[in-house]
């Protein structure tokens, strides 16, 4: 089945025929909110899914820089690297250390005054990374 559209040439006054196939040559995304594979909706060509990927333009980035270049994670972990630099404290204490007689060795102690850091914070599970979205049925003419 061949679908057609027909588009006026005003500066000869002559009718050209162009087809759906013009309309998406091979490398053309088609998007719709039919899940129908493109061949048997429009009657042409070998169509691949583009799944759970968002879309975005090429530009000079390098994470862009490629038509049909993929990248990116649904969820992110992040490391000590990745958060603002900060500590805990405990205002009123301070840790500091004595001699124990007669043994040679010290314990550690903590002292009223001054103040005292904490230890790390934090669970390490990763968290959303999505941005709000609209989902639909994404294709990619390959053939």
């Amino acid at each position: 089945m061949s679908k057609k559209l027909d588009r006026w040439i005003d500066q000869q006054n002559t009718m050209e025929t162009i087809t759906l196939q013009d309309v998406y040559p091979i490398g053309s995304i088609y998007m719709s909110m039919n899940s129908t594979n493109p061949s048997t909706a429009l009657g042409f060509g070998t169509w691949s899914a583009v799944q759970g990927k968002f879309l975005v333009g090429v530009s000079s980035e390098t994470e862009f820089n490629t038509a049909g270049k993929t990248g990116g994670a649904k969820t992110v972990t992040l490391s000590t690297a990745n958060m603002p630099s900060h500590n805990h404290s405990i205002s009123g204490i301070s840790q500091g250390t004595v001699s124990v007689p007669n043994t040679g060795s010290e314990a550690d102690v903590i002292v009223p005054s001054g103040s005292m850091s904490t230890g790390y914070s934090g669970s390490g599970t990763a968290h959303n990374n999505l941005p709000p979205y609209f989902a639909i049925y994404i294709w990619t003419r390959t053939a």
